[in-house]
């Protein structure tokens, strides 16, 4: 589906929907418009719908990055905060970097003014025709391939991954330019249809056809549009034509990691030279890479792909590791045919893949060994009655004794069913395979198979539930957190005490956000009148579900498979004060457009119980756009030297909708360039006073380690 327009119901102006991923932008004007749809060509970059509105004032209640470019689509500047600009008439295409990427065209004379508080707004001289094209981030599988279970041939498909992207050029860093690869999907024989074509790069990995060097491989010879090569007995190599460019290690380990760096390497540095391009923003990575070496970024642009590969294997790494973004996800997989079908998503999103044995076992490190012990003693503490008992009570319906041993393990993996993941780098962590991993998301198909919710109104639909009436405090407190984000439309539905028939039928709702605060175990949801265990329901189309009770992983393995997107589940008791804590975060972080995946990671740092829960499904999952950007936490140290200022430090989390490869612009009074999202986007010292205009109310805020939102005020010196 397309992106639409139509007009705001609320106040005046222009709403640009994207009814799949449910993203919605608001161009604000002073008096009610009529858009009228007209041809996409009227724009002379790509755009997948457009229409024409008649004003003197477009607004944006939120900063967003805008670039200015001649008719013909040339660039002119980009407009960053704290500006007020005068255009001299002439044509225009201002391109805003939202949730929807918009592209507006007008002919006259404009006063652009942009600051962190009261956002974007574009004044024209007079009332005008401003022709206003959208086009949508999101990507699908828009078909099929069909591969037997042989390794050879499935190395063949995986191959053919790369016929989604939309350019080999450095451009191919900006997530709208790379689209989903095809399916894959095993049946007797190889069928790659009509018009599936790998682009003609001459870059070919030279791999033996095993699943564990095939898996490992498939995001680096997706990025490069590489061919996969079979070869036995020899070191994998990277080859451009004949030519061999590198060799990599042959053991397995050791060959993910190389091309899981190669992969990094060759994207951060397609993100500088991409600035020769269409997009011309000053780029904080691109002043160090021109300061380290003499590489003349015009000539890379258009060299070709095995020329630019070549330079790129010669740049020193320690110059790329200052260039490099954290990497958002790895996914750790078995060697083995379930992950066939799994591997396109796994790619869409580049995540890194590292490969676990056949047993899914690794030599824990002493943290991971630490974690697992704790979580088996916690699990079955006796003197999980006292902890509770001192934080008021805990979420479990039935806790069964055996002798002096508490036995609460309904409901979750036995012993034995978890497996801990290596330690990464990286901000996220999945797994695909039979057990349940200690930290981070189990991958499961059918999260990646359900139907998207769809709207045509851009309104997100959250469902708060609470079956109990001592855990109204979060009940009460959540309801106002998914309310609170003033410039987007979202409906919150609060039930108290519903009954199984009323959960099933919530569940069945096509709602974006189920959260739900009850008593869970084994057997299933506590309702008044029963019990609803996920195996019995029918329907489900709630897309992000959050149980929040005791024991919850396996009720919200069967909602994703039943239909649900993502389900975020606890892993053992909870007590009911930390289980508070941890709802009002995780509804804090998902009403703000962080990923399911990333909100795992940081209830993990900022909650007292956030490590006992694992996210099931897909962790790409958002339930809101997050802005003109991808989602950013600001981490403020008050305790400095200097008492009168702060150290601030902005982190940005790519998502699918400003994905690895993205660009953000962090809110700091020196920051004027633009920095390739993931990870910390620098540190400044900023005063005391002045703290609030940077880092705005309504943005995440971590002050001295604890996290704060909505009127956030500074600890007393």
């Amino acid at each position: 589906m397309e992106p639409n327009f139509h007009t705001l119901s609320q106040t005046t102006g222009l709403a640009v929907v994207d009814p799949v991923e449910n993203r919605r932008v608001s161009l604000l004007t002073d008096t009610p418009v009529s858009p009228a749809n007209i041809d996409e060509t009227e724009l002379s970059l790509p755009v997948d719908s457009a229409c024409s509105i008649t004003t003197d004032r477009i607004r944006v209640p939120y900063p967003v990055a805008v670039h200015i470019r001649e008719a013909d689509g040339d660039y002119i500047t980009t407009v960053d905060t704290d500006v007020d600009r005068r255009f001299s008439t002439d044509e225009y295409i201002l391109e805003l970097q939202a949730p929807v990427k918009l592209y507006l065209r007008v002919q006259t004379s404009f006063v652009i003014t942009q600051y962190c508080d009261s956002g974007l707004t574009v004044q024209f001289d007079d009332k005008v025709s401003v022709a206003v094209g959208a086009r949508v981030y999101h990507s699908q599988p828009t078909t099929t391939i069909t591969v037997p279970d042989d390794e050879q041939v499935v190395m063949k498909a995986v191959a053919q991954l790369s016929s989604g992207l939309k350019t080999t050029s450095p451009e191919r860093a900006w997530p709208t330019q790379r689209g989903h690869p095809p399916r894959l999907e095993l049946g007797a024989d190889l069928n790659i249809p009509d018009g599936v074509n790998r682009p003609n790069t001459d870059v070919t990995l030279a791999i033996p056809p095993e699943y564990p060097y095939i898996f490992s491989a498939a995001p680096l010879s997706y990025y490069l549009a590489a061919d996969l090569q079979a070869v036995d007995g020899t070191r994998p190599e990277l080859l451009a034509g004949d030519t061999m460019l590198t060799r990599f290690r042959s053991d397995i380990d050791a060959f993910a990691d190389e091309v899981a760096d190669l992969l990094q390497r060759i994207l951060a540095l397609d993100c500088v030279v991409r600035t020769e391009g269409h997009d011309r923003s000053q780029l904080y990575e691109r002043a160090i890479l021109e300061d380290a070496t003499e590489l003349d970024l015009a000539v890379l642009y258009d060299a070709e792909p095995t020329t630019r590969l070549e330079t790129y294997l010669e740049v020193p790494d320690r110059v790329v590791e200052e260039i490099q973004p954290t990497w958002h996800r790895v996914t750790h997989v078995r060697p083995d045919t379930d992950v066939v079908e799994l591997l396109p998503y796994i790619v869409n999103d580049l995540s890194l893949v590292k490969i676990a044995s056949r047993s899914g076992e690794w030599t824990p490190s002493a943290i991971e060994t630490a974690g697992m012990d704790a979580l088996d003693a916690f699990v079955r503490s006796p003197n999980l009655r006292a902890k509770a008992s001192a934080s008021g009570f805990t979420r479990s319906k039935n806790l069964i004794r055996s002798g002096d041993e508490m036995l609460s393990t309904k409901g979750v993996p036995g012993k034995g069913g978890y497996v801990p993941l290596p330690d990464s780098d990286t901000v996220e962590r999945a797994w695909v395979g039979e057990r349940a991993p200690l930290r981070g998301t189990k991958l499961l198909p059918e999260a990646f198979e359900s139907e998207e919710v769809q709207t045509s109104d851009g309104v997100v639909e959250v469902v708060v539930i609470c079956n109990d009436d001592r855990m109204r405090e979060e009940w009460e407190t959540v309801t106002n957190i998914y309310g609170s984000r003033h410039h987007l439309q979202m409906q919150v539905d609060c039930q108290f005490n519903v009954s199984t028939t009323e959960l099933q039928n919530l569940l069945a709702r096509d709602v974006d956000v189920l959260h739900f605060i009850g008593h869970i175990d084994g057997e299933g949801f506590a309702c008044p009148d029963g019990v609803v265990d996920t195996a019995d329901v029918e329907t489900v189309n709630a897309s992000t579900i959050l149980l929040n009770g005791c024991r919850s992983y396996n009720q919200g393995q069967m909602l994703v498979e039943e239909g649900a997107s993502a389900a975020i589940v606890s892993l053992s008791d909870l007590w009911n004060d930390g289980a508070v804590e941890v709802g009002e975060v995780l509804a804090k972080l998902l009403q703000s457009g962080f990923t399911v995946g990333t909100v795992l990671e940081l209830i993990r740092q900022y909650t007292s119980l956030g490590s006992q829960y694992v996210v099931l499904g897909d962790p790409g999952v958002t339930a809101v756009e997050s802005g003109s950007g991808p989602p950013t936490l600001y981490r403020v140290d008050t305790e400095t030297t200097d008492s009168k200022k702060a150290l601030v430090e902005p982190v940005a989390y790519p998502s699918r909708s400003f994905g690895i490869g993205s660009t953000v612009q962090p809110l700091l009074t020196s920051c004027g360039e633009f920095r390739i999202a993931g990870g910390r986007c620098g540190k400044e010292e900023v005063p005391i006073d002045a703290l609030s205009d940077i880092v705005q109310a309504g943005n995440l805020v971590v002050i001295n380690g604890e996290m704060m939102w909505g009127e956030w005020t500074l600890p007393e010196q």
